[in-house]
């Protein structure tokens, strides 16, 4: 029996195609300041300001994730749901709004 070529290339990384692909430059999000010929310094007050804005970024996404496996032990454990605003949506795994006007219950994962 002969290969598919194409199960070949997938399974044999010497045998994969190059495919050419462009890289769109995107326009950056940042505000470039003009040149002036002065250097400016960025000062330990500023970058201090940057690192504690991450710490409590960090602090906020372990206290999400923390949040988040609490309920999903509940519910595996046979907790419910109680009816009203906001479901949690085991698929997405995240707490959001309910679904139109008149349905208030949980989305169950399958």
């Amino acid at each position: 029996m002969e290969k598919n070529q194409n199960t070949e290339e997938m399974t044999n990384p010497k045998m994969a195609r190059v495919i050419p692909f462009r890289v769109k430059k995107q326009a950056s999000s940042v505000a470039v300041r003009p040149h002036t010929g002065n250097l400016t310094k960025i000062s330990q007050d500023r970058l201090q300001k940057g690192k504690e804005l991450l710490e409590q970024e960090w602090a906020a996404i372990r206290a999400a994730r923390q949040f988040l496996m609490e309920l999903e032990n509940e519910l595996s454990a046979g907790a419910e749901v109680e009816a009203g605003e906001l479901v949690f949506d085991e698929v997405l795994k995240m707490v959001r709004p309910a679904q139109g006007t008149g349905k208030k219950t949980a989305v169950s994962g399958v």
